[in-house]
């Protein structure tokens, strides 16, 4: 995500979101807490928005809220998801 951000910026890579200025599909993204929170802070996040917008167009993209380093995590990184484990208070694979 860093790369293709920076490659966007730079203008290396070549994005364009017009495809979807008639059908005005409506995008977001979910932040993955361990790359955000844990690892490369907000900044990651902003990277994987620009990256959104330029694909889908900044009209089409809606952010979710709580974001970036104030996200929910969805407990898939560590494995509780795909555990199954009940009464966790979370998700389970059986009950998604």
């Amino acid at each position: 995500m860093q790369l293709y951000a920076q490659w966007i910026r730079e203008g290396k890579l070549k994005v364009n979101s017009d495809w979807n200025k008639d059908l005005k599909v409506k995008f977001t993204v979910q932040d993955p807490c361990n790359q955000v929170r844990k690892t490369f802070g907000d900044a990651y996040a902003e990277d994987l928005r620009l990256v959104t917008r330029a694909v889908v167009g900044e009209e089409n993209f809606v952010d979710m809220t709580p974001n970036r380093s104030n996200n929910y995590c969805c407990g898939g990184g560590g494995g509780a998801l795909q555990a199954d484990i009940p009464k966790s208070g979370g998700l389970t694979a059986s009950s998604s």
